[in-house]
């Protein structure tokens, strides 16, 4: 089923918390509502799902205005982050609750609750009540509840945000099998960057309850139209650093870079992700020094914290094979062909080729 949102806004008394939101999720689709803390997300889903009404705009599911339709009239599934089950009921009695308003035989219900109870991982914990489930098996059980309807969409506010990392890791790839065996549209909300790029076919960034970008995650990531998805997309986080054009020139801090040919505009700022950032070992006096502040071992690859004179402090993604002492001076390569470029705006005005797309490795000079 298809949901379009048209121009939805929603205030709560002066706070506007969704600023005019035109969104449409395709048929099918698993489409993720990513951004920080009080940026929207969960109040567009709890809008879209009937919890909350819109103080303007308009709902649609497959071209129907539901703007005005209690939830229970909308055909919907919605999973909470604190699983919201009953606790005197077990497994069972949960996931079949959510059944007694359709008219199904005991047979029907009972099929339905064993099929979706071995998709998820539970049948053997049916018959258990709330308190005897891990964190786990409780999510499973909730979102069994919803699956166990036939629900034309599925909504997920934070879902798995109180599970241990682990378990986060194992529930990802579970969703991720359901969606790819069900297809059904799903919404799925989380501040979590990871999540929603792994899940997601497409993402929507968010921030003070507007959409800065939608996009897969991978454009997300590599095309960031603007310098809050560039900076909110990525885990080291993109480094910034001020910068001034001098002829064809770009320069920040002990950093030159030829302005690309398709920058459009002045850029005042650059973006680089700590995996475009190179260190070595210092030999004689040229070339960009940064001096090691924390040295982090991550496990495939290393995170490396650095000062560097008139642009403070910079963060680089090494190979699991290099390692530097703290205090150690070191030397640092930017490829020139990997820089992002923002204007006063904040404005995207240039990203660089896809590093498939990139032939010429090329550095940045000393100034």
């Amino acid at each position: 089923m298809k949901v379009e949102l048209t121009d939805l806004t929603k205030k709560f008394d002066d706070l506007v918390a969704v600023n005019g939101v035109s969104l449409t999720v395709k048929d099918g689709e698993f489409l993720t509502l990513v951004g920080p803390s009080g940026c929207g997300k969960s109040t567009i889903l709890r809008c879209v799902t009937g919890l909350e009404v819109p103080t303007s705009g308009r709902i649609l599911f497959d071209g129907k205005d539901v703007t005005d339709q209690q939830p229970q009239e909308r055909g919907i599934a919605m999973v909470f982050q604190n699983y919201a089950l009953y606790p005197h009921m077990t497994a069972r009695r949960n996931m079949s609750f959510a059944l007694e308003d359709e008219s199904l035989s005991k047979a029907e219900i009972e099929s339905r609750i064993s099929e979706t109870a071995e998709m998820l991982g539970i049948g053997d914990h049916l018959d258990q009540i709330p308190e005897e489930l891990s964190g786990g098996q409780k999510q499973r059980v909730a979102l069994g509840r919803s699956l166990v309807r036939n629900p034309d969409i599925i909504l997920m506010d934070e879902p798995l945000s109180n599970l241990d990392a682990k378990l986060r890791i194992e529930l990802r790839a579970e969703l991720q099998k359901i969606h790819q065996e069900l297809e059904t549209t799903t919404v799925y909300v989380t501040h979590d960057q990871e999540e929603a790029m792994t899940m997601s076919d497409r993402i929507v960034v968010l921030n003070d309850g507007e959409i800065q970008q939608v996009s897969s995650p991978e454009a997300a990531y590599n095309r960031p139209e603007n310098r809050f998805v560039a900076d909110f997309i990525g885990s080291p986080g993109m480094n910034f650093m001020r910068c001034r054009l001098q002829g064809g020139t770009i320069r920040a801090g002990p950093f030159s870079f030829d302005l690309p040919d398709a920058a459009e505009g002045k850029p005042t700022e650059i973006g680089i992700r700590p995996e475009d950032i190179s260190l070595a070992e210092r030999e004689g006096g040229d070339g960009t020094v940064g001096e090691v502040n924390v040295f982090e071992h991550i496990g495939p690859y290393n995170i490396v914290y650095l000062d560097v004179e008139d642009i403070g402090e910079i963060v680089a993604q090494i190979p699991a094979s290099q390692y530097f002492d703290i205090g150690q001076s070191v030397s640092i390569s930017v490829r020139n062909d990997r820089i992002h470029l923002f204007n006063e705006t904040g404005r995207t005005i240039y990203n660089p080729p896809l590093p498939s797309d990139a032939d010429v490795e090329t550095t940045a000079t000393s100034r």
